[in-house]
């Protein structure tokens, strides 16, 4: 009887550490919220057990619609720059495969999935069982994903120190939403991108996916927001690429929290640095001028709350 009773409790103490690890690698973990099992990946950096005693940055990293979890972390490669930086990554699902970002066009706004509650339960979650740094707590997302990382932004600014959103602005429907002083604010958007118009306006492809507010007036919105100057300081980084795109950085200045936006000329629907993942004549070009992953973690760790 004695065996049997340490038998089970060590296969409860197993189940335990299996279920939330404290060590390094990539989790496939589920998680039950409103009644749905939620799916996501869980990134633990190299060394992660060696320091468990020291507060770790998290960052959300969210994939675009009708994406995945793998997907964006082979996409935007954050698990190298994870290992480096000491912090974790985590790769979430949207429900069938579309997050309910504020414009309200997509199957799970239709569905009634409420992903604003998924992702504070998630960072809820994983607070408790990780020695996560309140204070460095980021969010970021391409696409559908970076619609939802503003809508995150606006709806939990006491959550999440900053975001940044790749080829998404602000939804028109969150234009009166925008947080005072509270988050950091970064933009990538390319001029070309058929998909996400740079000037804003009804997404249609093929048929509407809500109304969005323009890239420019995303940061400007975000600066005013933040206190920061309404007139960016406009800075062209080097074409270190022959890929028919450039870059030009706007800095909003001298606010509460900093603003950027990188607007990439002649760019697409691509994340910046990473792959052609589908041909030009569909989502126009991919840029290599910059790593949209490097900038983006370069932003946030200099800017907790």
């Amino acid at each position: 009887m004695k065996k049997a009773l340490l038998l089970i409790i060590g296969t409860f103490v197993l189940f335990s550490c299996q279920k939330y690890p404290e060590y390094a690698g990539n989790f496939n973990k589920k998680i039950k919220i409103d009644g749905l099992q939620r799916e996501y990946i869980l990134h633990l950096p190299f060394g992660y057990s060696q320091n468990k005693e020291q507060k770790i940055p998290l960052l959300i990293a969210l994939h675009g619609g009708g994406g995945n979890p793998r997907n964006m972390m082979n996409e935007s490669d954050f698990n190298k720059i994870s290992n480096k930086e000491n912090f974790i990554v985590v790769y979430p699902a949207a429900y069938d495969n579309f997050w309910a970002d504020a414009r309200d066009a997509s199957k799970s706004s239709l569905n009634n999935i409420d992903d604003v509650n998924f992702i504070k339960a998630l960072v809820d979650t994983l607070s408790i069982h990780y020695n996560i740094d309140k204070n460095m707590i980021y969010v970021t997302g391409i696409s559908n994903g970076g619609f939802m990382t503003q809508t995150l932004l606006c709806a939990l600014p006491d959550l999440f120190a900053g975001g940044a959103s790749v080829i998404a602005t602000l939804p028109e429907n969150f234009r009166d939403s925008v947080p005072l002083n509270s988050v950091s604010s970064m933009l990538i958007v390319g001029t070309d991108d058929p998909l996400v118009p740079y000037e804003g306006g009804e997404m249609i492809n093929p048929t509407s996916g809500g109304f969005i507010i323009s890239a420019e007036e995303t940061a400007k919105i975000w600066a005013k927001s933040n206190s920061c100057d309404t007139i960016p300081v406009k800075t062209d980084l080097p074409d270190i690429e022959d890929d028919e795109t450039t870059i030009t950085l706007y800095e909003y200045k001298n606010g509460q929290k900093p603003v950027q936006l990188y607007v990439v000329n002649g760019g697409g629907h691509a994340w910046p640095g990473g792959s052609q993942y589908l041909p030009k004549s569909v989502i126009g070009k991919r840029s290599k001028d910059i790593n949209a992953s490097e900038i983006i973690w370069e932003f946030f760790k200099n800017n907790p709350k």
